[in-house]
């Protein structure tokens, strides 16, 4: 079933640039595809707003419950039963790319990119990607590196839904997997033995969360220096957007990124006008190419202006260094300079102003 499903995932003939990402992804596989595999695993929660092409049915097994196992040796071609190759990005530790289609909603939004966070822990070398053994690194900032823990996932999940109903641009949880076993070093291992092999603690459920976006891509993907792909993430990102707003061509860089930075200002605004503080936007990894907030587990109570002021000032650094980035991959369509900066910022601002003052505006 698993097998049918990836192939159901291909992307389907856009404007975007859904099949040159695939095509990428099938000459450099050696740094982005990776070996996963079935492990017992029970649908903990199915969002009952999105038909995807799963079966998701909670208290049951899903296909979907997979975790990494090992990088590939040799171009994968006819895996055998239970074994699976997905897509792997630089700074994505721990999630990986499931597979790409334009799939809607139960109310009307469309989504494309469909991912599984919590799959293992895997890190990119020069020339290839490598599994690392998932393990509770016990330092100042103690976490389970590779995995995701059941409430992390709930919290993430209830918290997306409350942004999407309030009109801020976010990804969307399909569902909620719990695995019953995990693979450490090509071994199987229950919660019990992971537990008592020291790779996470008792109180640790470990899960898998399905989730879909526009694109996957974050800003910060764009400075990385993995060969070719920033450029493809961008124009398909480009695309993507003159889809959504119904356009026959990609708009151009620079029409982007205002489109971007009034995008940007208004989720800020609704965002802050419900009381919410991110508490993540000190890194442009959580804002998507598509300009949606996401990984919202950090996500916590708005106490102040301070605060609020503060996560403005990070939310504009982040559309900065969106607009560099682009820039850099661009020199020859789009040169970043002092005018176009103030032009980003100033429809940032008047985007965010409109949106914290009065949310039917920003909604409409």
């Amino acid at each position: 079933m698993m097998a049918d499903q990836v192939a159901e995932l291909e992307p389907k003939p856009t404007i975007s640039g859904g099949r040159e990402l695939a095509s990428f992804r099938e000459r450099k596989w050696r740094e982005h595809l990776l070996q996963f595999s079935q492990v017992r695993n029970k649908v903990l929660v199915a969002n009952p707003h999105v038909v995807a092409p799963f079966n998701l049915e909670e208290g049951k097994p899903s296909s979907l419950g997979i975790f990494v196992e090992s990088a590939f040796e040799r171009k994968p071609k006819n895996l055998p039963k239970d074994k699976y190759a997905l897509e792997f990005w630089n700074q994505h530790q721990r999630s990986a790319l499931l597979g790409r289609a334009i799939f809607a909603d139960d109310e009307g939004r469309f989504w494309r990119d469909i991912d599984l966070k919590g799959v293992g822990f895997f890190t990119p070398q020069e020339t290839r990607v490598t599994v690392e053994t998932p393990g509770f690194n016990s330092g100042k900032h103690g976490k389970e590196w590779g995995l995701l823990n059941r409430d992390t996932a709930l919290f993430d999940y209830q918290i997306s839904e409350e942004f999407l109903n309030a009109g801020i641009r976010t990804s969307r949880v399909l569902a909620i997997i719990e695995l019953e076993e995990i693979i450490a070093k090509a071994r199987r291992l229950s919660r019990d033995q992971a537990i008592k092999s020291g790779i996470f603690k008792g109180d640790f459920w470990p899960v898998v969360e399905v989730r879909t976006f526009g694109t996957k891509a974050r800003i910060g993907d764009l400075s990385k220096n993995t060969r070719g792909l920033p450029r493809l993430l961008l124009e398909d990102a480009k695309g993507l957007v003159a889809q959504e707003l119904g356009m026959t061509e990609p708009p151009s860089t620079e029409a982007y990124l205002l489109w971007f930075a009034k995008t940007l200002g208004s989720n800020m605004g609704l965002m802050h006008r419900n009381k919410w503080y991110h508490g993540g936007l000190s890194t442009d990894h959580n804002i998507t190419l598509d300009c949606r907030i996401v990984d919202l587990d950090s996500v916590g109570h708005l106490e102040n202006d301070e605060k609020r002021e503060n996560e403005l000032s990070e939310a504009k650094y982040c559309l900065v260094r969106l607009a560099i980035n682009a820039s850099n991959l661009e020199k020859n369509n789009f040169k970043y300079d002092g005018d176009k900066a103030n032009r980003f910022v100033e429809e940032f601002l008047e985007s965010y102003k409109l949106a914290y003052s009065n949310k039917e505006s920003a909604a409409a």
